[in-house]
């Protein structure tokens, strides 16, 4: 039976870690494979927020056989992502001894075997610093049971070999804070919808949601949606957004904003929830209703 091999470990700040300059052999045994580890260090970055997750996460990856070091600059094609609460790896370069094809299907096959999925993404520019140019493949690799880690790996052609250069990204956002769920007991909702492209007697449209039902679709549909990872995004250019006051008997009142484009759902007063209520509000409370 093939050995099992840890892929992910998170450990305390400071935890030493084993091998040389981050290469150890697989482990040895009846079945086992002969392959290379890269031992990769996921850290956050400076100016990280307060509530980033404390500690580092140590990646196992498959390195091609006799790869050496790369003592060149070599810049990475594409990035996962800009998100505050994601760790980085340091980069690390290898020249590989085989063409890029002949690379790109031995990984495929040594990360297929550790239960990794995988996108692949081909482009062209020129590192002139690293002496190489011409086109270069991008593959990017997360593991089947931690979809939000990405180890990156770039292959791209020189003289006698190939530089594979890797690259890994965690984002690892904390749980919503329980002051941004909407408790029960909600008797009525305003809906004003602002529309900035329109006549100015129609800007800002309010509406009154009270049927029980309705209340508590909408309510659920912002409770499960999950705290935003507060990274940089490309939306359309929106017009319109809406804002919403939930209110309790007694006069206590929670407010919410969101829009029909990427920017989720913002409770006042906490971070912003990833996701969009925009189809499920506009079925609820049309904005053309009378």
């Amino acid at each position: 039976m093939r050995a099992l091999f840890l892929s992910i470990l998170l450990v305390l700040l400071g935890a030493a870690t084993t091998g040389v300059r981050g290469v150890t052999p697989a482990s040895q045994g009846p079945g086992a494979r002969s392959d290379q580890l890269l031992t990769v260090r996921l850290q956050a970055r400076p100016h990280a927020p307060a509530d980033l997750l404390a500690g580092v996460i140590i990646l196992r990856v498959p390195l091609y056989p006799h790869a050496r070091p790369w003592l060149h600059r070599y810049v990475m094609p594409l990035m996962t992502s800009t998100s505050p609460y994601m760790k980085v790896s340091s980069q690390v370069d290898f020249v590989l001894p085989a063409n890029p094809q002949t690379a790109k299907t031995w990984y495929l096959h040594a990360f297929a075997r550790r239960g990794y999925t995988v996108q692949v993404a081909i482009g062209e520019s020129g590192n002139a610093s690293a002496g190489v140019s011409g086109s270069w493949t991008l593959l990017d690799f997360t593991p089947r049971n931690n979809p939000t880690l990405h180890l990156q790996l770039a292959l791209q052609d020189v003289p006698g070999g190939t530089i594979a250069a890797y690259e890994a990204s965690a984002v690892t956002v904390p749980p919503r804070l329980p002051g941004s769920y909407i408790a029960a007991g909600v008797s009525r909702v305003t809906v004003t919808y602002q529309f900035l492209n329109t006549s100015s007697h129609r800007r800002a449209i309010t509406y009154a949601l009270t049927r029980h039902d309705s209340i508590i679709r909408l309510i659920r549909a912002i409770n499960t949606l999950a705290r935003n990872d507060e990274g940089l995004t490309s939306c359309p250019v929106g017009d319109r957004q809406a804002l919403l006051v939930f209110h309790y008997p007694g006069g206590r009142s929670i407010t919410a904003r969101t829009d029909p484009g990427c920017a989720g759902v913002v409770i006042t007063g906490y971070p912003p929830l990833a996701g969009s209520i925009w189809s499920l509000l506009t079925s609820l409370v049309p904005p053309g209703q009378s």
